[in-house]
């Protein structure tokens, strides 16, 4: 936990330092945060542990080619078979931008929960491998930073149910949220529900 709240900090630190230049660089080169800075990159990281107090998710369906549907809580039913993809918005409405690491890897960025018929479906073998292991190890791979302002919601993550279930998905009624959290230990954010059918191919 301390590695992970450490690594958010210096993230978080190093991306709003530049804009506001809040340290000296001594003789070596090397970078030196005021004090100020620092402090205030321990307060962004104090909030990421628990961030449903003004962070938002909202799910929606992806488009899908040959459907005239906008994305949606209630799609229209999916084929066996079919792709069922989804897209993850998130709003922040604290009084200032924040900065948050991103990174390609679905399993360090969030966790699906699937419920068919009233049943929680399972993760599949590999995803349940790779999701304790995101769980035991720092957050590696490709990453990226970005700003976020206040109060403008952004396409902050791409869902793939093939990524976490074993596919395709049986036919039946479903119910999915997606859960979302900034720092290692911190809290979790729930997304709205979306629901949707899966029916036989014809």
């Amino acid at each position: 936990m301390v590695r992970r709240t450490t690594f958010v900090i210096s993230f978080v630190l190093f991306a709003v330092l530049p804009a506001f230049a809040q340290g000296t660089i001594d003789e070596y080169g090397h970078f030196h945060a005021s004090e100020e800075a620092i402090a205030k990159s321990k307060r962004m990281g104090e909030l990421l542990q628990h961030p449903a107090t003004f962070i938002s998710l909202r799910l929606l369906s992806q488009r899908r080619d040959g459907l005239k549907e906008e994305p949606s809580t209630t799609p229209s039913p999916y084929t066996v078979g079919q792709r069922i993809h989804f897209e993850l918005f998130l709003t922040q409405n604290s009084i200032s931008d924040i900065v948050l690491q991103s990174s390609w890897w679905p399993y360090n960025e969030y966790q699906p929960e699937l419920v068919r018929d009233g049943d929680i479906v399972s993760y599949s073998k590999r995803a349940q491998g790779e999701t304790e292991k995101s769980e035991k190890e720092s957050q590696t791979g490709s990453t990226s930073i970005s700003t976020i302002p206040p109060g403008r919601e952004i396409l902050c993550n791409y869902v793939h149910l093939e990524d976490w279930y074993e596919s395709p998905l049986k036919p039946g009624q479903y119910q999915l949220i997606v859960k979302k959290r900034f720092t290692r230990n911190g809290d979790w954010v729930e997304s709205n529900p979306v629901t949707f059918d899966v029916v036989s191919p014809k």
